[in-house]
């Protein structure tokens, strides 16, 4: 809203946008979903996506919950998670963090309602967008299904999907010899033991239907973790999924497995706009929601022409920053040099006892004070440092400050 001024003939309402919002349609949004579609065309042939089209692509397709903490707006409801809230599903590119589709679902809807249509559309706005090369889908176990394998299978789509711990399953993993256990790198492995093994065997999903499908099921056992209760046999934790791609195991196992940055990946753009949807009307938070992916997608895109490597996890949230007045002692979280902002002109009070902040190293006792620099064109009140207290210590009585008079 700070730009309408440049945009239109005057500056706008923030109310402007609810009202704009709230005037969409269920066919506006489809509306929405085809300029996204040919945005994302666009963005691509800039080289503002994964940096070669013609090779391997990966898309993660996942759902997340969008809490709300009112009961008048439609469509918000109870699901598995016990929040009421919208059930959006989200079809991400790994190598890019870029959101494919997103389709706005009310929060009573199953993690894999209507799959066959969503994988059918994220996959052809790739393909729309300028991927040539080989797909590949992953999915947890909830859109382990008939429909998502068949689906995949049609446009050529190879997948790499959960499968639920059914008695079947279980049956396959107890068949698998010992002999057929592979060791892998993982964090429980010591140069004794490993933490743990993958193996496979052929499976045949849907068997009892006229539609089977034989998959390779590649499974992963890891030995239980440290403080575990004791038992007198190894009981192992098994992760199973099931997959049509060619290759070695240990990479497509491992390659299974980074479909856990897929969370992270949805996570940075519910930190904006998905983080709420704030209109009483459905059809004006599926707009929000199409907006707001639209929108992490250009961000990832200016990201990738600037020519920032986007394809790991996001950083850590930095540590507290140091204090201003004791910066000649602080280092930075990184272990580097440089020069610190000044504390600027506001002033702080004598007799305040300070707490160290995080990274800060003081060769001084914690109960130094804060320098005694008075502002004389600022009242009583101002004249208070904003300083942390120690835990020790009570926080001094401003009653004789007279605040309430400036």
């Amino acid at each position: 809203m700070k730009h309408t001024a440049e945009v239109f003939n005057a500056t706008r309402a923030p109310s402007t946008v609810g009202t704009w919002l709230r005037s969409y349609r269920r066919h506006n949004i489809r509306q929405l979903d085809a300029v996204s579609r040919e945005f994302l065309k666009r963005l691509w042939a800039a080289g503002g996506g994964p940096a070669d089209l013609a090779g391997p692509l990966t898309i993660d397709l996942d759902s997340t919950i969008v809490p709300v903490y009112g009961r008048a707006k439609p469509g918000a409801a109870f699901g598995y998670t016990k929040t009421r809230g919208y059930h959006p599903q989200l079809a991400t590119l790994a190598q890019s963090g870029q959101v494919l589709f997103s389709r706005p679902r009310g929060g009573s809807a199953s993690a894999a309602r209507c799959p066959k249509s969503f994988l059918t559309e994220t996959v052809g706005r790739a393909r729309y967008a300028g991927a040539s090369g080989q797909l590949t889908v992953r999915a947890d176990s909830a859109f382990y299904s008939r429909d998502v394998l068949l689906t995949a299978r049609k446009p050529d789509v190879r997948f790499s999907i959960t499968v639920r711990q059914d008695p079947k399953i279980k049956a396959a993993i107890a068949a698998i010899p010992d002999d057929a256990w592979t060791p892998i790198p993982y964090s429980l492995s010591t140069p004794e033991v490993s933490g743990a093994d993958v193996a496979e065997t052929i499976y045949t999903c849907f068997a009892q239907t006229r539609t089977p499908v034989t998959v390779r099921l590649i499974v992963r056992r890891v030995r239980p973790t440290p403080g575990s209760q004791l038992a007198l046999f190894t009981t192992y934790d098994h992760h199973a999924f099931v997959t049509d791609r060619a290759g070695d195991l240990t990479e497509v196992e491992a390659d299974d497995r980074r479909h856990a940055v897929v969370e992270q990946t949805i996570a940075e753009p519910k930190s904006a706009g998905p983080a709420h949807l704030p209109s009483g009307r459905f059809t004006a938070n599926a707009a929000w929601l199409a907006l707001a992916a639209l929108a992490h997608s250009l961000g990832r895109a200016v990201g990738i022409l600037a020519g920032h490597d986007l394809t790991g996890p996001p950083p850590p949230p930095s540590s507290a920053p140091c204090s201003p007045s004791r910066a000649d002692s602080c280092t930075p979280p990184d272990g580097s040099t440089g020069d610190f902002p000044s504390a600027g002109p506001g002033p702080t009070c004598s007799n305040m006892p300070s707490r160290p902040l995080p990274h800060c190293h003081d060769t001084a006792d914690s109960t130094a004070t804060a320098p005694t620099t008075q502002d004389p064109e600022r009242p009583a009140d101002r004249q208070v440092s904003h300083a942390l207290l120690p835990l020790n210590t009570t926080a001094p009585d401003v009653n004789g400050l007279n605040w309430l008079d400036h």
